[in-house]
């Protein structure tokens, strides 16, 4: 029944997207995974996005190449947290191709450390 795997996949899509698996990021991973939810992960150093994914939750792990893809996997209306080093690394990501669409009917938490002036710079950007 196409209406049925159509629901299932909507259902199954990951509602939370964690950007920067360091510390933070790893540990915000697992907590959302142990309640047993969905999520998207992406890191510049793949290896630290897999040892979150390969870890045994509730909540399935999805791992993204790019960025723009661990986003664009998630559900409309997800969380996507960003746990990145500094705000000149957020802006990079931020202008790289096809992110604005990425971001659309999404939820966008900043939590990278940066001075008031930066994350207003940073808001301009989305």
């Amino acid at each position: 029944n196409p209406l049925l795997s159509c629901v299932s996949k909507i259902m199954s899509a990951p509602k939370v997207c964690i950007i920067g698996i360091g510390a933070m990021g790893a540990d915000v991973a697992r907590r959302y995974r142990d309640q047993g939810h969905n999520i998207c992960v992406w890191n510049r150093t793949a290896s630290k996005a897999k040892v979150v994914c390969d870890e045994d939750f509730k909540g399935s792990c999805v791992m993204a190449e790019k960025v723009t893809d661990a986003i664009s996997l998630c559900a409309n209306g997800a969380c996507i947290i960003i746990f990145l080093l500094e705000q000149a690394t957020t802006d990079e990501m931020l202008r790289t191709e096809g992110i604005g669409a990425a971001l659309a009917d999404k939820v966008f938490v900043n939590l990278t450390a940066g001075t008031p002036d930066e994350t207003r710079e940073t808001h301009k950007l989305l």
